[in-house]
């Protein structure tokens, strides 16, 4: 990819991911502001359940198709594209069964009124945000981040129309703002183009394994990894009760527009990685995942600075008086989504090799010392403990893998 097409890429995909960050950050502060701290724990929880789901189309699905038709094997594009889509629509509607479920599970457990209403919504969102990310994951495959800005414009648009029409009505409860999210999805779906069919008989079983082939590990990573990141909300709701989850993720979500900016990088950096690996250009590689990780850590040095000087004010009239004394889980968070950062730079890189193995072995290793490290820190430290845990793990996570990377780096160059 020429460089001035890559700037532009990256460009596009940094201001949809500014877009959607905006639009994440406004919802929040919305709940936060005019619904309770356990409305807004319990939202909380199902929304990082959301992100669960996406996590496993993304190992299971583009990832191996990312990585497979990025090396070469462009013959069976269309029946790929096609096999893809129809395995990606019924892990859909699956993970959306199960996560109405433990919607319901959830309001229940906290003795939410409409927690069937909830539940049915909850699985409505999955299954068409599921649906929704597919798409925009073709397109950045096909390195068309301004279609995918498109198509978020026209979700954000719905979703605030949606949202403001909600809080003048009086109507701000769960079951309404996911059905609100829900209808967003359908129409940023609105318009694009119809995918291609799948392959019949033989030869979609061997699509379907070979994605398997490639997925399998990923899939088993990410459980892992979705498990060590998000698991604290819940452990925190048992522990501390659901009020703590609420104050987790308000200090957390004022740092949220550097998770989205990571994941505009990745979505920009794999299918390059990919082909430069292809090409066998190692030293392409090495000076984009050094020049991202300095430019991304001086970033987040510059955005915690800024959001520490402006909390007293957020808190006063922004947060509200109830979430006051936020400022060491902000400056926790800041720690951890920078160790963050640099562990999904040294994710790409092996994604981009197809080498999973590692990626499986750090996050069952994770998710063991995170087990031992929450069971101590969180009745100890409390909230604190719960940050101090989810940190520790990324940057072991960082270290190791990007030991690996720089393994198989100096084999392949003999440097």
């Amino acid at each position: 990819m020429p460089r001035k097409r890559l700037l532009l890429s990256l460009a596009t995909s940094m201001i949809d991911q500014a877009w959607l960050s905006a639009l994440n950050l406004a919802l929040g502060l919305v709940l936060i502001r005019l619904a309770t701290k356990e409305t807004y724990g319990i939202y909380a929880q199902l929304y990082v359940g959301a992100l669960f789901v996406v996590s496993v189309s993304d190992s299971l699905i583009i990832n191996p198709l990312t990585t497979r038709l990025n090396n070469g094997n462009l013959a069976n594009r269309l029946p790929m594209i096609g096999a893809s889509s129809s395995l990606q629509g019924r892990l859909a509607l699956a993970l959306s069964a199960l996560a109405g479920l433990g919607a319901l599970a959830i309001g229940i457990s906290h003795q939410q009124a409409d927690a069937l209403a909830t539940g049915l919504a909850f699985g409505a969102y999955v299954y068409a945000n599921a649906l929704r990310e597919f798409r925009r994951g073709l397109l950045f495959l096909d390195h068309r981040p301004d279609l995918v800005l498109k198509a978020d414009l026209r979700y954000g648009l719905a979703l605030i129309i949606l949202i403001t029409a909600t809080v003048l009505t009086g109507h701000l409860t769960l079951p309404v703002v996911m059905t609100a999210l829900t209808l967003a999805c359908i129409a940023a779906q609105v318009g694009q183009r119809r995918l291609p069919a799948p392959p019949l008989g033989d030869a979609r079983r061997t699509l379907f394994l070979d994605i398997w082939k490639r997925g399998r590990l990923g899939l088993a990573g990410a459980l892992a990894s979705w498990v060590v990141n998000y698991s604290y909300l819940y452990a925190a709701a048992l522990w501390l009760g659901v009020a703590a989850t609420a104050e987790l993720n308000a200090s957390r979500l004022l740092l949220m527009p550097i998770m989205l900016g990571v994941v505009a990088w990745q979505r920009i950096a794999l299918p390059l990685f990919s082909r430069q690996h292809a090409n066998h250009d190692h030293s392409a590689t090495r000076k984009l995942a050094l020049g991202s990780m300095l430019s991304m850590l001086v970033g987040i040095g510059c955005y915690v600075s800024l959001l520490s000087l402006g909390l007293p004010w957020l808190t006063a009239h922004v947060l509200g008086p109830h979430y006051a004394g936020l400022e060491h889980l902000v400056l926790g968070w800041a720690c951890y989504f920078a160790s963050f950062t640099l562990r999904s730079i040294c994710t790409t890189l092996l994604i981009s090799t197809d080498n999973y193995l590692p990626l499986l072995h750090t996050s069952l290793a994770g998710l063991a010392i995170m087990l031992v490290t929450l069971s101590v820190s969180l009745p100890s430290l409390g909230m604190a403990g719960a940050i101090f845990s989810v940190t520790l793990v990324e940057i072991l996570g960082a270290a190791y893998l990007g030991a690996v990377y720089l393994g198989r780096h100096r084999q392949h160059t003999g440097t």
